[in-house]
């Protein structure tokens, strides 16, 4: 019996078999009269334009050409077409025909495979659990290590251009046409192959993309030289990124310029949108025109026809540089470390795993990225810039720890001159007489340069000037504090004290003194004065002149008083100041504060953190140090982005989400300040009276960016915050509402401001 034959056929058709025409035939069928009515999956009608009604050539048919939404050549999910042809006529044939086409993607697999695991392994590597798919052939696990692109991609013999070429092109990809090549002797090619393709009624597209996934940041771009050949307006060559290989997005276009073409090679940057998501990269060359003009290489093979593109690059973005995988049909978990990567993992670096599945010979699009970042034991984890109340951070336990000892110290003790040159400036502040100045000019009373430091009691009664170096200084056991000095006349009661302070200048300490003479020094004399008491200790530094009795000389303005030159101290110790904490055992996280840097927090002072171990009373090697920089409070973060980034670092909390899954909402937790990582009772009191019931909990701080409310529930469906009272009193947050029946219940209601 005669059927119905269409194209597409009626069922399940591959995408990739689509066309902008589609027809339904029958044997002597007479569709001289018909109508075409084709509507999408929701019963929306869609346009069609009747191109052909042919009789006496094989079964007679008709064709239509359907609109651009139906002829699709990529799906992300099955697209359903309804179609129904009335008004055919002849004998035996039916009048009507109605049929449902689908059009999918044998290469669109609808599950995703999901990697799950530690977000901080540690440099030796982890285990990872791999989920989603189900009834394919095999699951694949990949590593990829997230690097700067810093790549460029040619067209040259011999390198290895990480390129998917277009398949089923006559013509050279990589070309050696003279003058077309930004460097080297090749650049990409495109062009039509032929001006027709029978298979696809149409000029067929050609398209390259990179092997590379990019991942864009603020500023990234897609750089390139191209240079048009023989090329139509209508010809064009799109620049499209794809987060899956499969849906893909114009982001530049560059068209023909007829037969004339570029003259040189032009310079092309196309932005890259940021995002979390790795993107792939094509150049399509097609024709935007099905009725236009073209240039094609069937027809002129000797000529430079299409578009040529070299040297490919991308700046200020990173890209997945691919490591090890593992596949297996039965792959669950896989164990990431230097093996199975087959490069060295090495702390401080971002590897992205993802997993995709192989079926009927086809490897699918990865899935989502479980991003990790390996360290060390002892590594410290969290802010950079704490604010100067202080921060939490994280670290990965050792496992043989009985307890561990927490550093924080400031870095800085490196060697310095103090001398009394203008440049650079002079770190000192100075309480001396108005008669003079403190920098002296005077010839002959200095060790180097034009100016020297200068002490003198102005008057007969003066009985101090000083000055203080602001510089802390940590000296070590061998450290010696060195200067220069020479007398002028002073009374011999009159003495030069240098003065330390151990406490940041509460308290002083003469360490070196020198008396007053009467008849000037013949030259600069060098003077030593060992520091080595204070091995460890950040002092403070001060010269002192001072009268111990009688009264001073009389003034000279050019001799009077005691001249000091080139102050420093030898040998310094690597830090100003140190303090260690113990910690318990069980401890994966320490807190920088006050009390443990033994000192108030000073904003844009560098600060190094350190960790290690102790088994029993043996201390372990220090792990890797963390520098941070204490931010003032203007700048630092606030309310739950400072709980999450100060206070648990290590842990990604959400106002709505759940981290420890409790049933106790981070941002609850954050509003009652307790721990969002460890599940926790609720803590909430209640009190009945006649009239009234009320419920409170524990407010160790009021939260500036909470709003604190309650509502209440007859039948736990409807929710009511009428009569609420809200206030905070005692340390507590109490909320009262109309007592109601006994099924009344009550529950916080708390809102982000």
């Amino acid at each position: 019996m005669p059927k119905f034959h269409s194209f597409p056929p009626a069922g399940f058709v591959p995408v990739e078999h689509n066309t902008p025409f589609w027809s339904l035939s029958f044997p002597k069928g007479d569709f001289s009269a018909a109508t075409v009515t084709m509507r999408d999956a929701a019963m929306n009608v869609l346009p069609v334009n009747v191109v052909s009604r042919r009789t006496g050539y094989g079964d007679n048919s008709i064709v239509w050409q359907v609109p651009a939404s139906a002829a699709i050549s990529s799906v992300t999910s099955d697209t359903t077409f309804n179609v129904t042809v009335s008004n055919i006529q002849g004998v035996d044939v039916p009048s009507q025909h109605s049929y449902q086409v689908t059009l999918i993607s044998p290469y669109w697999l609808n599950q995703t495979g999901v990697v799950t695991g530690a977000s901080t392994p540690l440099s030796s590597g982890g285990t990872y659990q791999v989920s989603g798919f189900d009834g394919v052939d095999e699951v694949e696990a990949g590593m990829f290590l997230r690097k700067p692109a810093a790549w460029s991609e040619g067209a040259e013999d011999g390198t290895t251009a990480k390129i998917v070429v277009p398949s089923g092109s006559n013509y050279p990809f990589p070309a050696a046409v003279a003058g077309y090549a930004k460097s080297g002797t090749k650049a990409f090619r495109l062009t039509f192959p032929t001006r027709y393709d029978p298979l696809i009624n149409g000029v067929p597209a050609q398209t390259f993309r990179l092997d590379r996934d990019v991942v864009p940041g603020a500023a990234t771009t897609l750089n390139f030289h191209y240079r048009r050949g023989l090329m139509t307006p209508a010809s064009k060559l799109a620049v499209e990124s794809s987060p899956d290989g499969l849906t893909w997005t114009a982001l530049s276009t560059i068209s023909g310029l007829g037969g004339n073409g570029d003259s040189v090679f032009q310079a092309a940057s196309v932005p890259l949108t940021s995002s979390g998501t790795p993107l792939c990269l094509r150049f399509r060359f097609y024709l935007a025109d099905s009725t236009a003009s073209l240039y094609a290489h069937e027809d002129q093979p000797t000529l430079a026809t299409g578009i040529f593109i070299d040297d490919i690059s991308v700046t200020g973005g990173d890209w997945l540089e691919p490591a090890g995988s593992v596949k297996s049909a039965t792959l669950a978990s896989f164990a990431f470390n230097s093996a199975t990567a087959g490069t060295p993992i090495v702390s401080g670096q971002t590897w992205w795993l993802r997993a995709r599945a192989h079926l009927g010979g086809r490897a699918f699009p990865w899935g989502p990225a479980k991003v990790v970042t390996p360290r060390g034991p002892l590594e410290l984890s969290g802010t950079t810039s704490p604010p100067l109340l202080g921060a939490n951070y994280s670290f990965i336990a050792d496992p043989a720890a009985t307890s561990y000892r927490f550093e924080v110290s400031a870095p800085g003790g490196s060697a310095w001159t103090e001398g009394a040159e203008a440049t650079p400036a002079p770190q000192i502040t100075a309480q001396v007489s108005t008669s003079y100045s403190v920098f002296s000019v005077i010839k002959g009373f200095q060790k180097t340069g034009a100016r020297s430091f200068r002490l003198g009691l102005a008057t007969l009664t003066d009985s101090e000037d000083l000055f203080t170096i602001e510089r802390d200084a940590t000296p070590s056991a061998t450290s010696v504090l060195q200067f220069w000095t020479r007398r002028g006349p002073m009374a011999l009661t009159n003495r030069l004290h240098v003065e330390l302070s151990s406490d940041g200048g509460e308290t002083w300490t003469s360490i070196w003194n020198q008396p007053g003479i009467k008849k000037v020094d013949k030259a600069m004399t060098r003077q030593f004065v060992s520091l080595a008491a204070w091995a460890g200790t950040s002092v403070k530094l001060r010269f002192a002149l001072r009268n111990s009795g009688g009264n001073n000389l009389k003034w000279n303005a050019k001799k009077s008083g005691v001249w000091i030159d080139d102050i420093n101290v030898t040998e310094p110790s690597p830090v100003l100041w140190s303090k260690e904490t113990p910690l318990a055992g069980w401890a994966t996280s320490v807190t920088l504060d006050g009390v443990t840097a033994g000192r108030s927090l000073v904003a844009g002072q560098v600060l190094q953190l350190r960790l290690r171990t102790v088994s029993g009373s043996t201390p372990g090697a220090w792990g890797p140090p963390l520098l941070v920089t204490p931010t003032s409070a203007s700048a630092a973060l606030t309310g739950f982005a400072a709980f999450q980034a100060y206070q648990f670092p290590s842990v990604s909390l959400s106002f709505e989400g759940d981290n420890d899954g409790d049933g106790t909402a981070d941002g609850v937790e954050y509003a009652f300040s307790t721990d969002p990582t460890q599940p926790s009772p609720s803590g909430e009191s209640v009190v009945v009276t006649v009239e009234r019931m009320e419920i409170s909990r524990d407010l160790p701080t009021e939260r500036e960016d909470v709003n604190y409310n309650a509502e209440w529930s007859d039948d736990l469906a409807t929710w009511s915050n009428e009569d609420v009272d809200i206030r905070i009193e005692g340390g507590k947050v109490i909320a009262s509402a109309p007592r109601g029946g006994s099924s009344r219940v009550m529950r916080w209601r708390l809102t982000q401001k």
